[in-house]
């Protein structure tokens, strides 16, 4: 009940999916105060992210190190002016992406726009603070541009967007503390 920190570096990506709903499950029972949740390699099997972000509403930081986002993960963590309860993440504070693959483009460039206005937080300012992106592949220069194009004083944005810059994180241990600011993604 007093978790607020969850990493798990690598995940098995081959056979059954119950690896997943193993996690979701665990999340159900005790998640409800995660803090932050990091997860390694997910593979190309969706692993009910927007399910296990559900089971923990108070998540301010999430890193995704090595797998495929689905587009239904991204279009529920979108903040729903409408009805504000059905957002998911919707105190996400910091959102970090290592090396992804097949991620819809505009789904992702929808959803950082978006979560660069809203949810507004107490100070007056849009919650969400820190995307870091190590390498999305299939990213468009547009795509990538209109990323680049939400950074503000309140939101800061950086990406690995040269091979010289990607080279020395691919010889890295993919794990890094996702709650230390001081790496700049």
């Amino acid at each position: 009940p007093n978790l607020n920190e969850l990493v798990i570096q690598g995940t098995p990506t081959d056979g059954l999916e119950d690896p997943w709903f193993s996690l979701l499950n665990f999340l159900k029972n005790s998640g409800s105060h995660l803090q932050a949740l990091s997860v390694g390699d997910f593979g190309a099997k969706d692993c009910l992210l927007s399910s296990c972000l559900k089971a923990t509403p108070n998540i301010q930081h999430l890193t995704l190190h090595q797998g495929k986002l689905q587009s239904h993960d991204l279009q529920a963590m979108t903040y729903n002016e409408r009805d504000p309860s059905q957002t998911i993440a919707p105190n996400l504070q910091v959102f970090k992406l290592g090396s992804l693959f097949h991620t819809p483009g505009e789904d992702l460039v929808k959803f950082i726009e978006n979560r660069a206005k809203y949810p507004i937080g107490k100070d007056g300012k849009p919650v969400l603070r820190k995307v870091g992106m190590v390498h999305v592949s299939g990213l468009t220069e547009e795509e990538t541009q209109r990323i680049d194009d939400c950074r503000t004083n309140d939101l800061q944005i950086n990406t690995v967007a040269t091979k010289e810059q990607l080279l020395p994180l691919l010889r890295m241990d993919t794990h890094f503390e996702i709650t230390d600011t001081s790496q700049g993604i």
